[in-house]
């Protein structure tokens, strides 16, 4: 990027309930998604998974995260201070479709999905 140059931020589409429901953007959605992976690689779809479902993961691994930094020496193989490597707890309690299986469809014939991600405000 030059000097002085803003970067460009990602296409964000915010498809409709019926939308997530169905698991397929509709026409106009799909096509602005598939002009912005031409154009950047990358999509943003909005509001896709329930914030109350990623709020309850997200509590659980801050807390196992602040457990694997204070281990200090004890800490796993190739830990340090800067390189905390850390998975999605694998409990059922924790274990949202809603995060980890959902997707929409951006080509149904090619079967290609995309993942769906909340949007933090």
């Amino acid at each position: 990027m030059a000097v002085g140059q803003t970067p460009r931020q990602p296409v964000a589409i915010t498809p409709s309930a019926e939308e997530i429901k169905n698991k397929r953007l509709n026409e106009a959605n799909l096509q602005i998604a598939v002009d912005a992976l031409a154009a950047d690689g990358v999509v943003v779809v909005e509001d896709a998974i329930p914030t109350e479902d990623l709020d309850h993961l997200n509590a659980k691994m801050i807390e196992d995260s602040k457990l694997l930094q204070s281990r200090g020496e004890d800490s796993p193989f190739n830990y340090n201070k800067g390189n905390l490597q850390q998975d999605a707890p694998p409990w059922a309690e924790y274990f949202y479709p809603s995060i980890f299986c959902s997707t929409v469809s951006l080509f149904p014939d090619k079967n290609v999905t995309a993942h769906l991600y909340a949007r933090k405000s």
